[in-house]
C-alpha cells in the first residue's frame, strides 16, 4: 500500500493483511514515516506487514517498531541465520519467507527455515527480480514440497484466476499486487472488490480457510 485511499478501501473489504515494501528498488517502495501515517489511520486490523529485501537487521527491527509491523516479510536471499537473529529481536513480529519458485526449486530449499519461519510465501521466478513480476508460476509444482508451513500464494493473482488458484493450491493466505492495480502502487477498486469477493466466497464454501493480502 502507498496511499490512503487505497488502505481504507481494502480495510473495509475486509483484507486481513495489507503490505508496505521497503525495498527501494520497487515501484511501490513507502518510507517509514509515510507507511507510519497510514497504519495509524486504519483500525487494528488488518494486520500490517513489511516487505524487505536482503535489507540490514537492525533495520528492519527499526522499521518494524516504528510501523507497528505485525509481520515482516523477506524476499531476498536470506539465509536462516539471519531469519533467526530477526525473530529474535522482534519475538512478537510473525516471520515470512520468501521463495521464487521455478523447476529447479527443491523441497529441501524448505527445510533450513522450518524453524524460523513462521510462514513461506511462494512466488513466481523470473531472473533479476526479487518479486513482483505479475506473472504465475506451475501451481503443481506445490504438491513435491511438502511444506511444514502455512504459506502464501502470490505471483500474478488476479480476479480472473484467484477461484482456479484456491481450488488448486488451497493456501493458508493470497498476496496480490499488480492483479488488482491500475498502475504500480496504485489499486483499481473494482478489481480489488472482486478480487475480494471471490476469496470470500471461496472462504464461505471451505470455512474460512484462506486470508488475503494486499
Amino acid at each position: 500500500m502507498t496511499n490512503m485511499e487505497d488502505c481504507h478501501y481494502a480495510s473495509v473489504l475486509g483484507v486481513d493483511m495489507v503490505g508496505f515494501i521497503f525495498a527501494k528498488t520497487s515501484p511501490r517502495y513507502i518510507g517509514a514515516e509515510e507507511a507510519l501515517k497510514l497504519s495509524r489511520a486504519l483500525p487494528p486490523l488488518p494486520l500490517r506487514v513489511g516487505v524487505f529485501v536482503d535489507e540490514d537487521i537492525e533495520r528492519v527491527s527499526e522499521v518494524a517498531r516504528r510501523v507497528g509491523l505485525g509481520a515482516v516479510q523477506l524476499h531476498g536471499r536470506e539465509e536462516p541465520e539471519y531469519c533467526e537473529k530477526l525473530a529474535l529481536k522482534l519475538p512478537c513480529v510473525h516471520l515470512i519467507k520468501a521463495f521464487r519458485v521455478n523447476d529447479e526449486r527443491q523441497p529441501d530449499d524448505f527445510i533450513p527455515y522450518n524453524g524460523v519461519a513462521d510462514a513461506f510465501l511462494l512466488d513466481t521466478f523470473k531472473s533479476g527480480t526479487s518479486g513482483g513480476t505479475g506473472l504465475t508460476f506451475d501451481w503443481s509444482l506445490l504438491r513435491k514440497f511438502a511444506l511444514q508451513k502455512p504459506f502464501f500464494l502470490a505471483g500474478g493473482l488476479a480476479p480472473g484466476n484467484i477461484e482456479k488458484a484456491l481450488v488448486q493450491t488451497a493456501p493458508f493466505a493470497v498476496d496480490v499486487n499488480s492483479g488488482v492495480e491500475r498502475e504500480p502502487g496504485i489499486k483499481d477498486p473494482q478489481l480489488l472488490a472482486k478480487f475480494m469477493a471471490e476469496v470470500q466466497r471461496w472462504n464461505q464454501r471451505n470455512r474460512g480457510t484462506t486470508s488475503s493480502f494486499s
